[in-house]
């Protein structure tokens, strides 16, 4: 399945049948939201329906994880590097997992509890990407990089790192929201994210 997001719509694609990044990684859990929740931005003073769909991968050997979330917030048409987005970069996953999984902490412990230790924002870049049909298209996104850590004074258990690095990419479509990230124990490049990022706008209707 490609990611299609609808423009005319702007619905919230379910994401429950998306292409792993290869054979390496696996499908951990997805989801989406039952139900559009009322909810909004702080900075609009007032409420918005909010929808949402994630997935995560997971990669065996590594442990790495590559996550996908797609949200809306209706009649709000969010725009790229913004204040509100920059937030919504910060938020949007738990060390590597889409903060949107009701049992999140299930996968956590005993890293249960890690915090955001530093968000770099290069500038915006256009990512060229090969469509099915041959066309070229090109699409403006944000790369950033994300740096974990265990706010305690000892790692959970022997081992276990101090820290998670995230690398991901964000872009936009009116009013959907897409969020892409690779996390990783070790220090990791912009290549394996990109690459799906890259697949993923190719296949799509964006």
């Amino acid at each position: 399945m490609s990611l299609v997001l609808p423009v005319l719509a702007q619905e919230v694609p379910n994401l429950k049948d998306l292409k792993v990044p290869d054979r390496t990684w696996t499908l951990l859990e997805q989801g989406t939201s039952a139900k559009a929740e009322q909810r909004s931005p702080a900075r609009q003073g007032g409420k918005h329906p909010y929808a949402y769909s994630w997935c995560v991968f997971q990669q065996e050997a590594s442990g790495d994880l590559m996550a996908v979330v797609v949200d809306r917030y209706a009649g709000i048409a969010r725009e790229l590097g913004t204040e509100s987005h920059l937030q919504s970069i910060g938020d949007r996953f738990v060390a590597g997992y889409p903060m949107m999984m009701p049992e999140r902490g299930r996968f956590l412990k005993p890293e249960f509890g890690w915090s955001v230790l530093s968000l770099k924002l290069p500038a915006p870049e256009k990512l060229v990407v090969r469509k099915a049909d041959g066309t070229r298209k090109e699409q403006e996104t944000l790369e950033y990089i994300q740096l974990y850590e265990i706010p305690t004074e000892r790692p959970a258990k022997p081992g276990d790192p101090r820290w998670l690095m995230g690398v991901g990419y964000s872009y936009m479509q009116g009013e959907l929201a897409v969020y892409v990230q690779h996390t990783s124990k070790k220090v990791i490049s912009q290549e394996e994210v990109r690459a799906f990022t890259q697949w993923l706008l190719s296949h799509g209707e964006l």
